[in-house]
């Protein structure tokens, strides 16, 4: 593998948005193996070792526990023949996070009725003065 197919793990925590203590956690935590590091011991890892790292860092942005993103790591280390469950995890991740988006759009309604009778009171108790 030619130098120009590894990436160093500091612009890599810049390129994905993260601190490198995050990144360090992901690549030291077992969550994406075999990682190497250079001359300068640096970690450095292949296209398809920070595919996966981008995936599991947007999933801990989007709300997976660790153990989800740990199962998603092992499964895509297993290569194609997990992609179906992979798909589920994704999906059932999916599903909850726009039942949390109903959940919280019935607050909103309620905040917003709530508000609605406070300012008709108010307005009330000032037309009458």
């Amino acid at each position: 593998m030619n130098q120009e197919q590894l990436i160093v793990a500091n612009s890599m925590a810049e390129e994905l948005g993260v601190s490198t203590r995050t990144l360090r956690h992901f690549c030291d935590s077992g969550y994406i193996p075999h990682i190497k590091r250079n001359h300068k011991y640096q970690r450095i890892l292949t296209q398809e070792q920070f595919k996966l790292l981008t995936i599991l860092v947007r999933m801990r942005q989007t709300g997976f526990s660790k153990a989800e993103i740990k199962r998603y790591a092992k499964l895509a280390r297993l290569g194609k023949a997990t992609e179906p469950e992979r798909l589920a995890i994704l999906t059932t991740k999916k599903h909850q996070l726009q039942q949390e988006i109903k959940d919280r759009q019935t607050a909103i309604d309620f905040i917003e009725r709530q508000e609605e009778i406070y300012q008709d009171n108010i307005d009330n108790n000032t037309n009458k003065c």
